[in-house]
């Protein structure tokens, strides 16, 4: 064999075994550790004040939509998650076909359930007391029942950047106006 052919035994080899992971090659590149989200909130108290503005702010339009009778349900869009929106407008279109109007104003005490700190989602029971609202005809008189209950327990949960109401369930179980 030539002294050419012997010295390029080894080159061709060392590429070979190289290449087929024989032997050991650069070592692999890991990626930097990526930092972990901060979090949206840093404890209950933040996550429940959070909730109660975002929840002040809905329950305020829907009482403004309430008082001119149902007209530009929209504007809880501003608040609240398109299917929110869609429950709530059919009512308000009822109410405008029926000539009603709302007066008054909503209250509400929350009990937070849980957050994700991460993700910002919020989950809370509301107990909304209706007891300084009414409900009017076109002729101004009231057509709410005397024995109507005036504390609704609901389950609500918000997410967004700011917080928005996306789900708003009825209450069946105990204690959230207790």
């Amino acid at each position: 064999m030539s002294r050419r052919i012997l010295r390029a035994v080894p080159v061709v080899l060392i590429a070979t075994l190289t290449l087929t992971g024989c032997l050991p090659g650069d070592p692999p590149v890991t990626p930097p550790a990526t930092p972990s989200a901060e979090p949206v909130f840093a404890s209950d108290e933040e996550a429940l004040a959070a909730a109660e503005e975002a929840y002040g702010k809905y329950l305020a339009v829907v009482d403004a939509v309430f008082a001119d009778g149902g007209a530009n349900p929209e504007r809880l869009l501003e608040v609240a998650s398109e299917s929110v929106y869609e429950i709530d407008r059919l009512g308000f279109e009822e109410m405008a076909q029926q000539h009603l109007r709302g007066t008054g104003a909503a209250t509400f005490v929350l009990k937070l359930q849980s957050f994700e700190s991460v993700d910002g989602e919020v989950v809370a029971y509301s107990c909304d007391d209706i007891s300084a609202t009414d409900i009017l005809d076109a002729d101004g008189r009231s057509i709410v029942a005397g024995s109507r209950p005036t504390r609704i327990p609901y389950e609500v949960r918000f997410d967004g950047d700011p917080l928005t109401v996306v789900e708003r369930t009825l209450w069946q179980g105990q204690g959230v106006c207790d």
